[in-house]
């Protein structure tokens, strides 16, 4: 099944725009006679999308934020693991009944709200920023906290101790985290939300596209794929207002998800 990257964070960092999964359960495959066992990153980039399995993982072998994973999905699940060794490269097992094949739409419920076009006025940054799941119409900056937080996703990594980026918004917030000994980046949103004053003035949304969500269970592939693009789309706009024009200086114009309102 053809997979949108932008379907799931974790594939953001992915170079192919379309990704496919297996359709069916991992019953239903067997290894070819390719086995990969160089796993260096200058290999490991020629079979990115590829299905694979090692003694322990089965799924898709795909870049992570550091280093390279292997992606799998169940029934209403998604899970990513290391390489754990040599992978063999899996194919369809033809001597086996089909099962009932799955569809992207079953991981749509672990999308998140997605940033595709990023604008800087002055001293105002503006998102418009996309939603592939009916769950997750639910975009709201309730705070500046809140709009801070958002605002600095690009440079935020799980459990992270100081903010990865360039810039002066970067800079001043890993001064803070060491000015009053900041454990990890989450901590800020948690305890210290009377930073955000130094940075944010205002936040606006605005819905600026409100269009159905398509029943992917009764598409074909190429109907499925027809519709990977960010105008078929629910969208939001989003602007940020801040108290000088500076924290904008260098800020990515990166596509990245976010969940909104997570420690409100």
């Amino acid at each position: 099944m053809p997979v949108w990257k932008y379907i799931i964070s974790d594939l953001l960092r992915s170079e192919k725009d379309i990704i496919w999964f297996p359709a069916l359960g991992e019953k239903y495959y067997k290894a070819s006679d390719i086995v990969i066992k160089d796993l260096s990153d200058e290999n490991l980039k020629k079979w990115e999308g590829a299905l694979v399995s090692t003694a322990e993982s089965f799924g898709v072998l795909l870049k992570r934020y550091t280093d390279w994973g292997i992606i799998s999905c169940g029934n209403g699940s998604m899970g990513s693991s290391h390489i754990d060794g040599e992978m063999n490269q899996m194919i369809l097992n033809t001597r086996k009944k089909n099962g009932y094949p799955r569809s992207p739409e079953s991981l749509l419920r672990w999308s998140r709200p997605t940033v595709y076009e990023t604008v800087i006025n002055d001293d105002t940054i503006s998102f418009k920023v996309m939603t592939l799941s009916e769950d997750d119409d639910r975009i709201a900056l309730t705070s500046k906290m809140s709009a801070l937080e958002f605002l600095l996703k690009p440079f935020e990594y799980f459990f992270g101790d100081e903010y990865k980026g360039e810039g002066p918004l970067c800079e001043k917030m890993n001064a803070l985290i060491k000015e009053k000994n900041i454990d990890r980046t989450i901590s800020i949103y948690l305890s210290h939300k009377e930073i955000a004053e130094q940075f944010i003035v205002s936040s606006r949304i605005e819905k600026i596209r409100d269009v159905p969500y398509p029943d992917l269970y009764k598409l074909s592939n190429e109907e499925i794929m027809n519709l990977y693009c960010f105008e078929k789309w629910p969208a939001y706009e989003i602007s940020v207002t801040m108290t000088d024009a500076k924290w904008l200086e260098q800020y990515p114009k990166i596509p990245f998800s976010h969940i909104f309102n997570r420690y409100e």
